[in-house]
């Protein structure tokens, strides 16, 4: 494909196979947190996509490409998003939100980062970098 991130796409469905990967949507991060007193990691975000189960790879990385999306220095480990669309399915394509908890230790400052793979084998362009915060969210704006 083209050099460069491509943006997620509104139709990947319409893409077919005369692209790379058929241009696979990549996660949209919005959060990630290390869990207080255990090893894990609290990653919340979304797949927008075609009907069909996805393996979601995430990784914790020390630096963010300049990009702004990828790395992927540690593999944390996988998970399964199933996209179903049985409410109101735009041009086949399906939204998901997903909560998920991934083993590992993970320290605020580092950067997370995830690819989707269909169950075709299309694998998606590195998501964009989510830092890790710190679980407290009530007092994260500075609020006493």
């Amino acid at each position: 494909g083209s050099s460069g991130v491509n943006i997620n796409d509104p139709d990947p469905i319409l893409d077919g196979n005369t692209t790379p990967n058929r241009n696979q949507n990549y996660p949209e991060l919005t959060r990630a947190y290390p869990v207080p007193n255990l090893v894990f990691m609290n990653l919340e975000g979304s797949l927008s996509s075609t009907v069909g189960n996805y393996r979601m790879d995430i990784y914790r990385n020390s630096t963010c490409d300049a990009s702004g999306h990828g790395e992927g220095a540690k593999l944390l480990g996988s998970a399964t998003i199933n996209l179903d669309c049985t409410l109101l399915p735009q041009n086949d394509q399906c939204r998901k939100t997903f909560d998920i908890f991934v083993p590992g230790t993970v320290s605020p400052g580092q950067f997370i980062t995830t690819t989707v793979t269909s169950s075709g084998g299309h694998t998606s362009e590195f998501s964009e970098c989510r830092t890790v915060t710190t679980s407290d969210v009530i007092f994260a704006d500075g609020f006493d």
